[in-house]
């Protein structure tokens, strides 16, 4: 729909007359495209093609988009499936193109006036990226078209594909908002000049409604691109800015090939990049891949080489956030060479993917009510594993990527006076009443968000339904089994408090390290579980005791010895000579002593420390200095090995002979620490385990040692005593005045 002075205002905002003609045109698109279920079958309808009940009214978020979904619906081709016939995996068979005549190199240079090169925000390094998040200044000094290294290892180099001619064509989509034309033209040059010919269909640009002054350059700079590749690119402009979701949807139904690239503008490819990726979606349509991203650097704006080993994907916690985590190779590591197989990954990073374009429509598009920026990763992640597809990263695939250090809500004008919070929550709620099933308690005690309006999910949990698509257990256990899964109904939950009910345990908001004690308000900072498996959790971290370490020799705990009629000894803390050093799986605990018990009675010789059979010894393992663990190693009598206690009979500090000499004051010695830190919970790992016993929480691992307030704000752990007051807790679940 044109833009004109009746129908739209300056800003591309639709006046009351051009609404009430634009809901007309919505409701006969939708009449007419839409099957009994009021879903539509095709793909370009299904972004808008929801029943309307009686009295319904459009949000506000459906009112933003409204006009430019209408406007795409004219140019998008039907895409025409039938829910009745399976999937076909593979692509047809690609008729073989006459080859295409190479165009590359495309030359192009920057030719901007001397206000934006000059413009205020690049005076100073702090104002460049408070604006932009990198070295716009450096950016326009360096060329658009620029040798970029092959990156790729000598394994991928190795690789084949089939010919590009025999592949099908590629529609390449890139989503700007207010991206500098340097940056930008450098990844649509870096494409034409990288990308096969044979390959590469169109380059689409779509402009989610930028408001910077420069990109008034962009068209100039296309037009000045040789015609046999400037006839590839089209740029589109979107006349509402709501986020990535609506561009990209649009981008998809403007595409014109079997294949949709979708790229961030702040990217760069590197040599090679395409055939791998294509390759595998040639193979199974129902594949996306993921390329290997590489981090373009903020000043210079290399690109780095190097090894991805060993592998990574892409994972979750329980507030929908995106985190890596590393792959098992035996079974994330698809092919015989592990070393370039493509990695199945659970959850994509975001912004930089391939798939069928078909297979994108059957599965709905993104959820249009995802705005501006967050969610539409995971939910797309969770629609393809579990609605009969795939998704994969592609080792030998490299692009560059400028992770921008700024905060792109504060700079970007048309999000002025919105809420933003409260946009993104709603995208996750979104996200996890569709597809999560009963697991979405979890991201609601996570993230606190119970209540919380989201909108109608009516139709996106009808086209789940029309899919057949797998539950998200299903997806938990064969998609993702080592993901660490909280109890859905824990043995308690609530706040820790201690007896009085006044002093709660806190995360006190931190993403890792210690916890703290506060006073109990409830909130989500005090909201702990213990599980039927053991773990002592709150919001997407767990808390794990550190009872031993190597550290400075000053304040260290010192030990005395106890002899045995057999000549072994029992080593126990001085302070409580009723607590024992004992062997545990490699590692060194404190338990309750017992002379009878073989783990805990120790061969001392002068410069070493042994089990009682002298095959195991206390070893640093190789780490110096302080704060490091200590374990147990096959005796070899090397400098690892070299401990003493001090103080013969007496009793001392039991120090690192040949560590003596750092930790800044004294030496090293092994230190009891009883610390806790909140850290990432890991599937199955006996460190996470405590158990609840009269009153008391004790790690599993360390039976007698208690979680303890003395300390004052820091919980600790010591050693248990019977009655201690401050190793008292009880789990509440309200605050009781």
């Amino acid at each position: 729909m044109a833009s004109n002075g009746v129908f739209f205002t300056r800003r591309g905002n639709p006046t009351p007359l051009a609404f009430l003609l634009a809901t007309f045109l919505f409701v006969y698109v939708y009449k007419s495209s839409s099957g009994s279920d009021g879903i539509s079958n095709a793909g370009p309808k299904g972004s808008f093609g929801m029943a309307l009940p009686r009295g319904a009214v459009i949000s506000h978020h459906m009112q933003e988009g409204l006009a430019d979904r209408i406007d795409a619906q004219q140019h998008a081709e039907p895409v025409h499936t039938d829910e009745d016939q399976p999937r076909i995996a593979r692509h047809e068979k690609v008729k073989e193109r006459a080859p295409v005549q190479d165009y590359r190199p495309v030359p192009l240079s920057l030719d901007l006036p001397d206000k934006y090169l000059n413009e205020p925000a690049l005076a100073t390094r702090e104002s460049m990226f408070r604006q932009y998040g990198f070295n716009l200044k450096h950016s326009n000094e360096i060329p658009l078209v620029r040798d970029q290294p092959d990156i790729r290892s000598a394994e991928c180099k190795a690789q084949t594909y089939p010919r590009p001619s025999e592949m099908p064509l590629v529609s390449v989509i890139i989503i700007y908002y207010n991206e500098a034309v340097s940056t930008l033209l450098r990844n649509v040059m870096g494409v034409l000049n990288r990308t096969p010919p044979d390959l590469l269909g169109e380059l689409l640009l779509v402009d989610d409604n930028s408001n910077l002054d420069q990109l008034e350059c962009l068209k100039a700079h296309i037009d000045r691109i040789k015609p046999e590749a400037r006839r590839r690119i089209r740029m589109i402009h979107r006349d509402v800015h709501n986020g990535i979701v609506g561009a990209r949807n649009r981008g998809a139904q403007e595409a014109k090939h079997d294949i949709i690239v979708f790229l961030d503008s702040h990217a760069e490819v590197t040599p090679g990049w395409l055939e791998p990726l294509v390759a595998r979606i040639h193979e199974d349509r129902t594949r996306v891949v993921i390329p290997d991203l590489r981090p373009i650097d903020l000043n210079a704006l290399t690109i780095p080489g190097g090894g991805g080993w060993p592998p990574y994907k892409g994972s979750f916690n329980w507030r929908l956030s995106f985190i890596i985590v590393g792959a098992d190779i035996e079974r994330d590591v698809l092919g015989d060479n592990k070393r370039v197989g493509p990695v199945r990954s659970p959850i994509m990073p975001g912004g930089l993917f391939a798939m069928d374009r078909k297979f994108f429509f059957e599965l709905g598009m993104y959820d249009s009510e995802i705005m501006y920026y967050g969610g539409e990763h995971i939910e797309l992640s969770f629609k393809v594993w579990m609605c009969g597809g795939s998704m994969e990263q592609i080792p030998c695939s490299h692009i560059g990527h400028i992770y921008r250090e700024f905060d792109r809500f504060a700079v970007d004008p048309g999000l002025k006076n919105k809420s933003i919070g409260t946009a993104l929550d709603r995208n996750d709620i979104r996200v996890a009443e569709v597809w999560m099933d009963e697991y979405k308690k979890l991201f609601y005690d996570a993230r606190g968000l119970h209540g919380t309006p989201y909108g109608d999910v009516s139709e996106r949990r009808a086209l789940r339904e029309r899919l057949k698509c797998h539950s998200f257990k299903w997806f938990l256990d064969n998609v993702h089994p080592d993901q660490y899964v909280p109890d859905l109904n824990p043995l308690y939950s609530g706040m820790i408090t201690d007896p009085t009910k006044r002093q709660c345990i806190d995360t006190m908001q931190r993403k890792w390290g210690a916890p703290g004690m506060y006073g109990c308000h409830g909130g989500g900072n005090q909201r702990w579980y213990l599980g039927h498996n053991g773990y002592l959790g709150a919001d997407v971290n767990c808390l794990k005791p550190r009872v031993q370490s190597q550290a400075s020799c000053v304040g260290a705990p010192e030990w005395v010895t106890k002899e045995l009629p057999s000549g072994l000894k029992l080593i126990a803390l001085k302070s409580n000579q009723q607590t024992c050093l004992e062997r545990s799986n490699n590692k060194l605990s404190l338990k309750h002593c017992s002379a009878d018990d073989i783990l805990q009675q120790w061969s001392v010789g002068s410069s070493h420390i042994a089990s009682s059979d002298g095959k195991q010894c206390i070893d640093s393992l190789g780490a110096t200095g302080g704060d490091a663990s200590i374990g147990l190693y096959a005796c070899h009598g090397g400098a690892t090995q070299k401990w003493e206690i001090g103080g013969a009979g007496a009793g001392g500090m039991m120090r690192n002979v040949v560590d003596s000499g750092d930790a800044a004051a004294g030496g090293v010695c092994l230190s009891f620490r009883g610390d806790i830190v909140q850290t990432a919970c890991v599937k199955d790992n006996e460190e996470f385990r405590w158990d609840y016993i009269e009153g008391t929480l004790r790690p599993r691992d360390h039976p007698d040692v208690c979680l303890d307030r003395m300390s004052g704000n820091e919980p600790k752990l010591s050693p248990c005593v019977s009655g201690v007051d401050t190793q008292s807790w009880l789990f509440m679940d309200k605050i009781v005045r």
